[in-house]
Order: C-alpha cells, then sequence, then structure tokens
C-alpha cells in the first residue's frame, strides 16, 4: 500500500453495554485519507453471534461515508437499538463486520475489521455466589485453590449460567478465563484447583476439587473475578478479589503464603477489602470444601423485612431474612384468638433468593374477600 492509501477499520474491537441502555454505538475510522470520499458497510454477522437480528431491531447492514476531505482519525458512528425484553438469558454477543469498501482512489479495509458488541442480560437474577476461600499454602504451592459459596436454598449450575472465573496475573489488565462447569448445591461448595492429583495429595482428607485448571496457581499478587453470563468482556462482574490491572505485591490483598477467607456472606463487585480475612497459613489450615468465615448470614431468628399484596390479583409477598436451610411452612389465619386455627396457605409459596441474601416468598392470597388475614412462617417438624 502507498503512504497515502486510506485504511478503514472499527475504532475498537468490542463493547459491552445493558440491554435496557436502549442504544449501544459503533464506531468506524479511517487513517490516511487522500482526500477522496469513501464508503463502507457495516453488516451483521448472523452466523457467528449469539444475538439475533431482534435483539438489535433487526439490524442487517448500514453504510457509512468519510466525506472528501476527512481527515485521519475522522470517525463515522452507527447507532444500534437495542431490544430489551422480558427474557431471561445469558450475556449474548452481536459480531459486526465491515464490507464493500468502495472510493476514487485505493481504500482498503484494515486493522479492526470485526467488532463485537456484548449485550448483557437485565433480566436474569444472578443467584449471590460469592468467593469464600482463598489458599496459597506456605509449605506446598501445589495445596493452591479457589473455593465459592452458594448461600441459597436451591443448587446452581454453573455451565448453564455461564459462570467464570477471571484470573488477572501480577499487575495485568487482561483476564484469564475459567469456564466454570457442573452444580454447587444448595448451602454448598465449589472448588477449583490447580491440578486434582496434587490437590488429593495435599487434602488426603477432603472431598475432591470440583474442578481443576491451571490458571489457579497464584503466589498471593493475582487478581480474581467472579462473573456470571461470560468472561471478562462480556460477563457481569458479580464478586471480586483484589484490583485488576494493580500488582498485589504490597498491596492490602496480598496473600503470600496466606489463606483468604470471607468474613461476609454476600458478593461485592467493588472490591473491600474490610470484608475479607488474610492469615498467614500453611495446608493444615486451609479448609477446602468447608467454608466457615463470613458463610451465609447468620441466623439469630426469622426476620420480617417487608410485606405486601395486589388485591387485584390476589397475590401477596413476604420478604424474610434468616430461613437458613431448614424447612418451612407457610400457614394463615382469619384471627389471633384463643380459638385461633391456623391452617397452611393453599398452593404452598414460591421462593425467591434476593441478592442481599433474603427470600422473597409469594403466594396467593384471598385479601380482597377477608377484612384481616395474618400470616406465619413455622418451621417444619
Amino acid at each position: 500500500l502507498g503512504k497515502n492509501s486510506p485504511l478503514v477499520g472499527f475504532k475498537t474491537t468490542s463493547v459491552t453495554v445493558n440491554e435496557g441502555d436502549g442504544t449501544a454505538n459503533i464506531e468506524v475510522e479511517i487513517l490516511n485519507p487522500d482526500g477522496a470520499a469513501v464508503t463502507v458497510s457495516v453488516v451483521l454477522d448472523d452466523i457467528n453471534g449469539t444475538a439475533a437480528g431482534i435483539d438489535i431491531s433487526n439490524f442487517t447492514s448500514r453504510t457509512l461515508t468519510f466525506p472528501a476531505g476527512a481527515q485521519s482519525g475522522d470517525t463515522q458512528k452507527i447507532t444500534v437499538t437495542l431490544d430489551d425484553d422480558s427474557e431471561q438469558e445469558t450475556s449474548e454477543t452481536a459480531i459486526f463486520l465491515l464490507s464493500n469498501v468502495r472510493s476514487n482512489g485505493d481504500a482498503r479495509i484494515s486493522g479492526a475489521s470485526t467488532f463485537n458488541l456484548n449485550i448483557q442480560d437485565n433480566d436474569t437474577v444472578i443467584p449471590p455466589v460469592y468467593i469464600s476461600e482463598i489458599a496459597d499454602p506456605g509449605d506446598n504451592y501445589e495445596g493452591r485453590f479457589v473455593e465459592l459459596f452458594n448461600p441459597t436454598s436451591g443448587d446452581i449450575d454453573l455451565g448453564a449460567g455461564n459462570w467464570n472465573i477471571v484470573y488477572y496475573v501480577n499487575g495485568s489488565s487482561n483476564g484469564r478465563a475459567i469456564p466454570l462447569f457442573g452444580t454447587i448445591p444448595a448451602g454448598g461448595t465449589f472448588v477449583i484447583a490447580n491440578n486434582s492429583v496434587n490437590f488429593a495429595a495435599a487434602y488426603p482428607d477432603a472431598p475432591a476439587p470440583d474442578q481443576e485448571s491451571n490458571t489457579i496457581n497464584s503466589n498471593g499478587d493475582d487478581n480474581i473475578e467472579l462473573r456470571f453470563g461470560g468472561g471478562q468482556s462480556t460477563g457481569a462482574l458479580v464478586d471480586v478479589y483484589g484490583q485488576p490491572g494493580t500488582d498485589g505485591t504490597g498491596e492490602v490483598w496480598e496473600f503470600l503464603d496466606s489463606r483468604v477467607d470471607r468474613a461476609v456472606g454476600a458478593p461485592n463487585a467493588t472490591f473491600t477489602i474490610e470484608e475479607w480475612v488474610i492469615t498467614p497459613a500453611i495446608v493444615a489450615d486451609m479448609t477446602p470444601s468447608v467454608h466457615g468465615g463470613g458463610g451465609p448470614p447468620v441466623v439469630t431468628g426469622l426476620e420480617v423485612l417487608g410485606f405486601s399484596v395486589e388485591p387485584v390479583i390476589d397475590q401477596a409477598e413476604l420478604i424474610v431474612s434468616g430461613l437458613g436451610t431448614k424447612v418451612w411452612i407457610l400457614q394463615s389465619s382469619g384471627d389471633l384468638g384463643a380459638t385461633d386455627s391456623w391452617k397452611e396457605v393453599p398452593g404452598g409459596f414460591a421462593e425467591i433468593d434476593n441478592p442481599d441474601g433474603s427470600t422473597t416468598i409469594r403466594f396467593s392470597a384471598a385479601i380482597s374477600s377477608t377484612p384481616a388475614r395474618y400470616y406465619r412462617l413455622i418451621e417444619q417438624p
């Protein structure tokens, strides 16, 4: 190519947006213009992308024009309309390509010819799984692992939710994604080890790790994210240890030859050192598959946080904390007198785990037909 041959390409290779953002901009840049106008088409790759045309208002293609006299570095953009549907889904990617460059000169596509628009869903309730323990034992580097904890009352399929551990080595801002597979049980843990054979040798009394990855090999200065719906560029950030892009050596989160234990019972997408306990440790101090520390929120008794009713549809919602792993029965009554008779609510109820660790109990209630109604939760005998 000659010195002044125009080069056209996407300004960046990817952008992550939320489907509720309404629109997303895609920029195309020209370098070395020769004074002639240049047109280029932006087309949707509907074969390799995971987002359908309906997710971006049936976009197919659009033509951009750089006018005669454009300067090097000038950009043109297209605005894509996002469809904010009500479907619960994982993150999707719309792939765009450049094609059909036209000019009176020698314009070519160069540089970034593919652009990924990563669209995160805003309808899915992300379970509050969190990082519960990180191990770098001082006496055996082969005992390194990362443990996750599920504080909810239901099993979680990590593969179906496209959960990922994203590992940032030293001060890197480019993470290494570890797609997770398998199920993390209700009130249970999920351990990712560097190597299952070496893990078994280091922890002969512990259950086998749930997954292995040679990326789990930190000597205390790395940063770790837990993401739902994809990796670094596509997944929603759920929990994080450290600050990706900053080497942990000498920082407050450095855990060389130590055990990191979670001191709270919920994830946090903003790293907060007060939520973690770092203790110098050896293999004997580690507790893989047995979560201590914060664990689920401490149950000091059932607490009602809120109650609401929808008389038009005869539905009620009770928000509580402290359910733990016990089995509960929802009962109702028309009065609280001595002759009161509590009966189980017909049809039972649905439990919805909230991000803050509380639980929403949804049930049918004929509020409009009764002047007063009382409800209670009792532990199943």
